[in-house]
């Protein structure tokens, strides 16, 4: 039977709907003609294509078995084209249904070879631009799955996709040039396609192009762009792209990007309400493809969360994801899910035996598939998982069925060297290079699966491929791409460690005089690659130093929370501590912590005193800082023609002046260069004679290590009795409130401080009493009031009892903090002091009559503290007279105090958090994190007594980002803050307490920060007896205020 390509009138409406997005009604009015013409071929394809889009391979699938026998002889002599597509749907539903590749794959080959592989760009339809299209898909899904083929299956080359795309889009066909533009996305094809972006934005351009068709070309610029590595462009591109799909009427293009979007911010309880709000809205259109997606993100940000809520719906979650993945009869949507679980866990290092279960239903369920990545994934992690629990039988299964799939990834080494000689030749070198890569990874997966061992021929071959790699990046790679292959490298160097070094528990120091030459090499190339990483990324890091402030230290941190980054500080931390090299271990430990706030504080920061006056002495090096100082102007000022040169220039000198031990110790301070033992130990002020303790937590191996560091000790660390899953059990259990409304601290209950004792009980033995104790946590323990533990697990006393303590992101901002302040001469009688109070409105609305004396009386009291002795009226803004404006004059006293109420954001966005001000005509007013990033201070330190004031959102290498940071960025030298919501009566007490510590702790030029926290807290302690109100308040930044 033959079957006309012309358009069918009738189902003009059906495309209308599926182009703007209304799967499901476009599918019912596709069904009505496919019942009233059964046996149109060209009407099949198109719902076919629906469901495909869709994502319901199965009805898709049963929709085309049920039409094949009406195929035939006529058929395929008169519309060829139509009946290769049919059977190159068919192919992809078969493949992608049952995960079986090897028919859907040669019959797929055979259509590519006899309908696309040689035609001509002026031959390209519709219909053929749908088969290149769903073809290069089935490749993707093959590659995903580790799927290979004996003779290497074809595709169309990228320089042919480029012209093929530019003819379709000269002759008008913006949709086949879109789709053409799309083929085989990655980082590879991008640059290798740049002219497609042409296309793209040929596509956005054009009044001739439907408005969806435009919004599809700026999203699939987006993808380009982001592929290329332009975040931010990427994220305004996308932005855009959802705008233009609600101004053309598109049901689900926006909501679509969203998930997106959501997926680059910081996690929130907020974001996981939009993704189910998105994912139930895209399912009731029918786009259970988007479904599949938003529901990824929704698990990805849940298990970032960790708290007790996102634990709550990951049953909801993976319930939705079985019932879609059956519903589309998409079984690797249900894998992939299930993987990516297992890689997480794996990732922070949960308990093995808790995901057997998991693991091995996983293998179970896609032993019969052909997909060796996934299988060899699954098997690796259940097989270490078997070892790691004494179970070496079935882990010996489970490398036997690695070595069925072992068959399988060795025959890859062979068609990446024929890759890498066909790119060396084109002169490609920079892909030859990635191929090394790959090379190193297979022999690498190979040498695992084949025992790992000591001597291993697939070891060797793994480290040659990754040494010609690094040479050519050495040349002519990006940094980002060098520091890759260094990664890549210090990964496969301290996996032979962990096998053959580490295993034993024993030390590597120990040992040295029985180390093989292979340990030797790896344990120092392991070290080596691990710096090298730091210092490229260290130069991606600084180039976003010229930034405001506030998007500067977003985009640091962004950077930090990368994988690239975060790989290599707990590899170079623990290969150190094996080596018994404390001292290197507690510099790493110093390198992995708020790099990118010790970035921005020392762009404000000038070298210590004695630098600069042992500078004075040397003309020479006088005048290499001038010069300097030139170029620096120079670059600022020059044009972008020329400011590659000049910078150049700079980078130059920089280099000459780190020849000179003095002038590379200035510039080490000036760039944010992590501290030293030597440096910290300078810090102490001559007017007060403390002994200082630096106290580091970190996480090695799953568990929490204690590293202090002073002059009585030198570097000692020890292993804690205390987990992350500890830290956030407690967090749940205590830092809420019950269900009468009163906060769980609220209480006379030693429990909650006992619980903590472990995480300070070494410092009893290492510290004395009245030594000052420098707090510097890391990753979960972040928001436990440390200072409050008690000394002894059945001791009522608190640390903070017996030591001044005071919190710090890094080591390395605190020693930037205490420089900053050294260097603000003042004189201490006339210390400029500022009263700020704020409590216009109750925290969930107005106030009632009582408490309006309440606080007459209060801010009468907080006007008397004010003015007597030091102060004056000039210093004190209360209720509607403090005004944004006011609020940045304060900022310029010495100290400066804030009593009121602290929001936390609607959205999540801790940029939003802010103080609250009165406002005018009933708009609330208040000063943000955001506000705050945009001015400048000199205020040196700041107290706000305002509901969890000191909260701090906590992101990969220990970057924390609100109040406290922006006001230190902004030029504070010491802040302190709350942990939680604090009653107004506590404030109340706290300023003048706080006002007479000022005071009282003032001796010879200092007025001692720490000293005053603590007596205050201690005072409080007497009258205000729970934890709830007395170990809120903690002190940031610098211990002392020069006076």
């Amino acid at each position: 039977m033959a079957t006309s390509t012309e358009p069918i009138p009738a189902i003009t409406e059906p495309r209308r709907l599926r182009d703007l997005g209304f799967f499901e009604e476009a599918a019912e009015k596709y069904s009505e003609q496919v019942q009233q013409q059964p046996k149109d071929l060209s009407l099949h394809l198109e719902y076919a294509g629906l469901k495909l889009e869709q994502g319901l391979l199965g009805d898709c699938l049963d929709m085309l078995a049920m039409f094949e026998s009406h195929i035939d002889h006529g058929m395929r002599q008169s519309s060829p084209r139509l009946v290769a597509l049919f059977q190159m749907f068919l192919s992809f539903c078969r493949a992608a249904t049952e995960v079986k590749f090897a028919t859907p794959m040669d019959q797929a080959r055979q259509i590519f070879d006899a309908f696309v592989r040689d035609v001509a760009e002026e031959d390209y339809d519709h219909t053929l631009v749908t088969i290149a299209s769903v073809y290069h898909r089935l490749l993707d899904l093959g590659g995903h799955c580790g799927y290979e083929t004996n003779d290497p299956m074809p595709s169309l080359p990228p320089e042919f996709q480029v012209s093929l795309a530019q003819h379709l889009f000269d002759t008008r066909d913006f949709g086949g040039a879109l789709k053409i533009t799309k083929l085989r996305e990655s980082a590879e094809t991008a640059y290798e396609t740049p002219h497609n972006m042409t296309v793209l934005q040929g596509i956005i351009r054009s009044n001739e192009a439907s408005e969806v068709l435009r919004a599809s070309a700026l999203r699939a610029y987006s993808d380009k762009i982001l592929l290329l590595g332009q975040n931010e462009a990427w994220e305004n591109s996308l932005k855009e792209a959802a705008s233009a799909y609600d101004n053309a009427g598109h049901a689900s293009g926006s909501l679509q990007i969203e998930v997106e979007l959501i997926q680059k911010q910081p996690s929130s309880d907020d974001n996981l309400k939009s993704l189910w709000y998105i994912a139930d809205r895209l399912e009731s259109l029918g786009n259970w493809l988007a479904v599949g997606e938003c529901l990824h993100a929704l698990a990805e940000i849940s298990r970032k969360l960790s708290n007790s809520h996102a634990e709550g719906q990951a049953l909801k979650i993976e319930e939705r994801i079985h019932r879609v993945s059956e519903r589309c009869r998409n079984p690797l949507l249900w894998t992939n899910y299930n993987i990516s679980r297992i890689q997480w866990s794996a990732l922070q290092g949960d308990n093995a035996a808790r995901n057997l279960d998991l693991m091995e239903k996983v293998n179970r369920s896609i032993a019969e598939y052909d997909a060796p990545r996934l299988q060899t994934t699954v098997l690796m992690a259940l097989s270490q998982s078997r070892m790691a629990l004494g179970d070496p039988y079935t882990a010996a299964d489970c490398s036997k069925s690695e070595r069925e799939v072992e068959k399988l990834i060795a025959s890859a080494p062979e068609l990446l060297h024929e890759a890498s000689r066909l790119y060396h030749e084109a002169g490609q070198e920079i892909f030859v290079a990635k191929i090394e890569g790959q090379l190193s990874s297979t022999y690498e997966r190979l040498w695992k699966l084949r025992g790992c061992q000591r001597d291993g021929n697939e070891f060797k071959l793994a480290v040659i491929s990754i040494e010609r790699a690094e040479e050519i990046m050495k040349r002519i790679g990006p940094v980002e791409d060098l520091a890759r292959v260094a990664q890549q490298a210090m990964n496969l160097y301290f996996g032979f460690l962990t096998k053959h070094a580490f295993s034993t528990g024993s030390s590597f120091a120990i040992n040295r005089g029985m180390r093989t030459r292979y340990e030797e090499k790896a344990f120092r190339l392991t070290l080596h690659n691990a710096s090298e990483v730091d210092r490229l990324v260290t130069l991606i890091r600084r180039d976003r130093s010229s930034l405001p402030r506030q998007k500067a230290i977003e985009s640091k941190q962004e950077l930090q929370k990368m994988m690239l980054v975060q790989s290599i500080f707990p590899i170079a931390i623990q290969t150190n501590h094996h080596a018994d090299r404390s001292l290197v271990q507690w510099h790493w430990i110093q390198k992995a912590k708020a790099r990118s706030l010790s970035d921005v504080l020392a762009l404000g920061i000038n070298p210590p005193v004695s630098l600069r006056n042992e500078l004075k002495k040397n003309a020479e090096l006088v005048q290499m800082m001038d010069k300097e100082s030139s170029l620096v102007d120079e670059v600022s000022g020059a044009s972008f023609k020329n400011g590659l040169h000049v910078r150049e220039r700079l980078e130059t000198h920089r280099r000459k002046m780190e020849e000179y031990p003095l002038l590379k110790a200035i510039l080490d301070f000036r760039k944010g260069q992590p501290t030293t033992l030597t440096r910290l130990m300078r810090l102490r002020p001559p007017q007060l004679k403390r002994n200082i303790l630096f106290v580091d937590w970190f996480l090695m191996n799953g568990e929490f290590w204690m590293a202090l560091a002073s002059a009585s000790t030198g570097i000692w660390t020890s292993r804690l009795s205390f987990n992350p899953e500890d830290a956030k059990e407690w967090k749940e259990q205590f830092l809420d409130y019950g269900p009468y409304g009163k906060h769980l601290l609220d209480v006379h209950d030693p429990e909650p401080l006992e619980r903590l004792s472990s995480l300070v009980e070494p410092l009893l033995e290492k510290s004395k009493e009245g030594d000052l104790l420098i707090f510097c946590p890391s990753q979960e323990l972040h928001g436990l009031p440390l200072h409050a533990a008690t000394i002894l697990a059945e001791s009522p006393k608190s640390l903070i009892e017996r030591n001044p303590i005071l919190y710090t992101a890094s080591m390395t901002t605190f020693e930037q903090c205490v420089m900053r302040e050294s260097d603000r001469v003042r004189d201490g009688r006339t210390l400029g002091h500022s009263y700020m109070a704020v409590l216009e409105r109750a925290e969930n609305g107005p106030l009632n009559e009582a408490v309006k004396r309440y606080r007459d009386k209060l801010y009468m009291k907080i006007r008397e503290i004010a003015t007597s002795g030091l102060g004056s009226s000039n210093n004190v803004y209360l209720g509607s007279d403090l005004t944004p404006d006011r609020f940045a004059n304060a900022l310029q006293s010495d100290l400066a105090l804030f009593l009121g109420h602290c929001k936390g954001s609607t959205d999540g966005n801790i940029l939003n958090q802010r103080l609250i001000l009165e406002g005018r005509k009933g708009e609330e007013l208040g000063i943000s994190v955001s506000d705050l990033f945009a001015i400048d201070v000199k205020v040196s330190h700041v107290a706000l007594l305002a509901c969890a004031s000191g909260s701090e959102r906590q992101r990969e290498g220990d970057e924390p980002l609100g109040l406290i940071t922006a006001l230190l960025c902004a030029g504070a030298t010491s802040v302190a803050g709350t942990m939680w919501k604090m009653e107004v009566g506590t404030a109340e007490k706290l300023v003048s307490m706080m006002k007479l510590g000022w005071r009282d702790h003032t001796a010879g030029g200092v007025v001692d920060l720490a000293g005053v926290m603590q007596e205050v807290v201690v005072e409080l302690k007497k009258t205000r007896t729970t934890p709830y109100h007395w170990a809120s308040l903690v002190l940031h930044g610098s211990w002392f205020l020069s006076a």
